[in-house]
């Protein structure tokens, strides 16, 4: 019982505060995304996703500088499709010895750019109405400083994808930038799916190049910018940015989440970590904690229950379109949360070979750091 209150304790520093762009709205049509945004699209094998994004920018209210897609060896219609929008298409060059694929498809669309302002974007995120505006709002208002990361609001279709929850908080959580005492001590991490920078700020930092055997590159370039002495903005993309992971089923979402998750754990400060440990530990008991509902201890049992439901809930609100009674089977999206991290300790530790998009990024990775 006291181990669980104490989970609930620190779940509730871990998502103390989401600063979203909700509440946010462009005062007025922001020139600064026409006059210095430089939009960055790596892409690889998405001709399914990169059409709904370029769909998305285009409808803006006020296009951007530039649109650079990066076509990075894709084996499908990514390249056509790009071209069909009348973007700045880049044909990434063969992945060179010491670095992993998305960091050099970011690094070549960063020296390609001409915009003040880079603006990372995964291929798989989706630009709401006015939200280059809302991005552009946000960055100025951070004194055009730093790094801005943005977690892309996650819009669920299917019941199945409601098992991206846990996943979702233990990011947001895994580098400190929502805890209470966040301003006084540095989160060093950064989201990966939305990114905005100035281009002196990110050649200063030394960009991708310098986090390029990373496997988690949004993690290094986070911790890289903090121990620098710059600032991580991090903020829901509520109204802005949103995003639909895996809708190809459950197994997709399984293998999509299992890629890079054990290793990544490793890479958030030990605070931060200590604190997920607790909560997820805490998460994960209560599944074996069940039958006590049926006891003579059951109220208190209950109550605990319904704060981790009201918790959850309150968490990712600002986080993707999760459903209360989705929420209400928490125990079942902890045993799936306890299945995909085995997996993907397999796959990484053990198998070593963790695919994405046709190519082997642990193996890519071993190879980087034998090369350096």
């Amino acid at each position: 019982m006291f181990f669980l209150l104490v989970s609930l304790m620190a779940g509730l520093v871990l998502f103390w505060h989401v600063p979203s762009m909700e509440h946010i709205p462009p005062y007025r049509r922001n020139e600064t995304v026409k006059e210095k945004m430089s939009v960055i699209i790596p892409a690889r094998n998405e001709e399914r996703n990169l059409q709904a994004l370029l769909a998305s920018i285009h409808a803006q209210s006020m296009l951007p500088f530039e649109i650079i897609v990066v076509n990075d060896q894709s084996e499908d219609q990514t390249r056509e499709i790009a071209s069909k929008y009348g973007v700045r298409l880049i044909d990434n060059p063969e992945l060179p010895a010491g670095w992993l694929g998305k960091s050099w498809a970011c690094w070549n669309g960063a020296n390609a750019a001409k915009g003040e302002w880079l603006v990372f974007l995964d291929a798989d995120t989706v630009i709401e109405k006015n939200g280059l505006a809302r991005l552009a709002e946000n960055f100025e208002r951070k004194a055009a400083y730093g790094l801005l990361t943005v977690h892309p609001y996650h819009k669920i279709k299917k019941p199945y994808e409601s098992l991206s929850a846990l996943f979702h908080l233990i990011i947001i959580g895994s580098f400190g930038p929502f805890l209470p005492f966040a301003q006084k001590v540095k989160p060093k991490g950064a989201f990966g799916q939305c990114l905005v920078c100035t281009k002196e700020e990110y050649f200063s930092l030394g960009g991708h190049e310098a986090i390029r055997a990373e496997v988690v590159e949004n993690m290094a370039l986070g911790k890289l910018a903090a121990a620098k002495g710059r600032r991580v903005f991090a903020m829901s993309g509520c109204r802005a940015v949103s995003m639909r992971m895996y809708p190809n089923g459950i197994k997709e979402l399984a293998f999509g989440w299992a890629k890079s998750f054990a290793s990544g754990a490793g890479t958030a400060p030990f605070w931060c970590l200590l604190l997920i440990v607790i909560w997820i530990g805490g998460i994960l008991s209560f599944v074996f904690q069940l039958p006590k509902l049926w006891t003579e201890e059951w109220l208190p049992y209950a109550l605990i229950y319904a704060a981790f439901v009201i918790q959850l809930s309150s968490a990712l609100r600002k986080i993707g379109n999760f459903r209360f009674l989705q929420l209400l089977v928490f125990p079942l999206h902890a045993l799936f949360f306890l299945a995909v991290f085995i997996l993907s300790f397999f796959l990484t530790f053990i198998k070593k070979n963790a695919k994405w998009k046709g190519r082997n990024i642990i193996l890519e990775k071993n190879k980087a750091a034998d090369r350096k």
